[in-house]
């Protein structure tokens, strides 16, 4: 009876072993991610021995914080851990990810006006965001966990089985022969920077962009209602607290800077900046919003924007610097930032004017 059991056993298993090596060839053919940043992000993050900071958010911020120009002010390793739409709970997956590398002394965590009101349906809605992240970390409890806490149980498969989502590809002889051709050049192989045609992959998390925005007055607004932060957020947000604080991770929370005319489409700013910081100040985490900086210390242009959401590199590289050296104490507080948006518009004497 034991032989039996034991023989059915190595059937299924040996069965199974079949089936995971079909899937990960018919992925490898049917799965083009060359171009992928967040491919070569997550193994140049693998491959760190110890990070002392790290910073998290959404396109904005891989856009915006350049790490190099950060590490030379600080004399630290940083790493910018930030993805395309991430939202809250990618956020604290790959927080506790990063921190299996081990050293991390403080999380910035960017708290964008434009995710904070995602609610559960509306992340779970967009799975891309989703895949983004969980594509490429290593299978662990926290990926796993991650997978089935960040979308709908219909998408379970495709989230464990990436080749399953692009299964039609199968019939384009075309498409596997390029894909496959460009998976096999050196470059992907080693995980060299991948480049587009506008922007380029610069290595720890940052991408360098030389587009230049332009409005083409189709940009949507959004309305900051009371209660604007979604409660989806605010449970993540208490999670991300609790392990920094578990973990003697220092937390501090950032906004990054956009366009005078985008934040004028947001309505009243004032009332998003207050509901932040009573956030932040009821789990006594600082927080800075770097859209309430004097145009004197940080004189962003609309040239140092690659669209109305997101820096360039130009202007990466001067965030980058107040910013560093801002968190490095070289620069008051009482002089970087007004205490609102209000009275930094006002002192500004009309020079907004032309931006909305």
């Amino acid at each position: 009876m034991w032989k039996k059991v034991i023989k059915k056993i190595c059937i299924l298993l040996c069965t199974a072993y079949i089936m995971v090596v079909a899937v990960a060839v018919v992925g490898y053919f049917v799965n083009n991610d060359t171009k992928s940043y967040t491919r070569v992000l997550m193994h140049e993050l693998y491959e760190q021995e110890e990070i002392d900071s790290i910073f998290i958010g959404a396109s904005h911020v891989y856009r915006g914080v350049n790490p190099w120009i950060v590490d030379e002010i600080w004399g630290e390793n940083t790493f910018n851990l930030s993805t395309s739409s991430q939202t809250i709970d990618g956020s604290y997956a790959l927080l506790k990810e990063a921190n299996k590398i081990g050293g991390i002394k403080c999380c910035y965590l960017e708290v964008s006006a434009r995710m904070v009101c995602y609610n559960k349906e509306t992340r779970q809605s967009d799975v891309t965001a989703s895949y983004i992240i969980s594509d490429y970390m290593r299978l662990s409890l926290n990926k796993v966990l991650y997978i089935l806490n960040a979308m709908e149980p219909k998408n379970y498969i495709n989230a464990f089985c990436p080749a399953r989502r692009n299964w039609r590809k199968i019939y384009s002889f075309g498409f596997m022969r390029d894909t496959f051709q460009n998976k096999s050049e050196k470059g992907y192989k080693e995980y060299d920077y991948v480049e587009n045609e506008t922007e380029y992959y610069a290595g720890k998390g940052f991408v360098y962009s030389r587009d230049v925005v332009t409005y083409t007055g189709t940009e949507e607004p959004i309305d900051i209602t009371e209660n604007y932060i979604s409660d989806d957020y605010l449970f993540y947000f208490a999670k991300i607290v609790k392990y920094c604080r578990e973990n003697d991770i220092e937390l501090v929370c950032f906004s990054m800077p956009m366009t005078q005319r985008l934040i004028g489409q947001l309505g009243n700013y004032d009332s998003y900046l207050k509901q932040v910081r009573d956030l932040c100040e009821r789990y006594e985490v600082l927080y800075y919003d770097f859209n309430c900086a004097n145009q004197a210390l940080l004189d962003l242009q609309d040239s140092d924007f690659k669209d109305a959401n997101h820096l360039n590199g130009k202007g990466a590289e001067k965030f980058s610097r107040v910013f560093a050296d801002f968190f490095a104490g070289k620069i008051d507080e009482r002089e970087l930032f007004y205490s609102s948006y209000a009275e930094k518009k006002l002192d500004s004497k009309g020079i907004f004017g032309c931006q909305e």
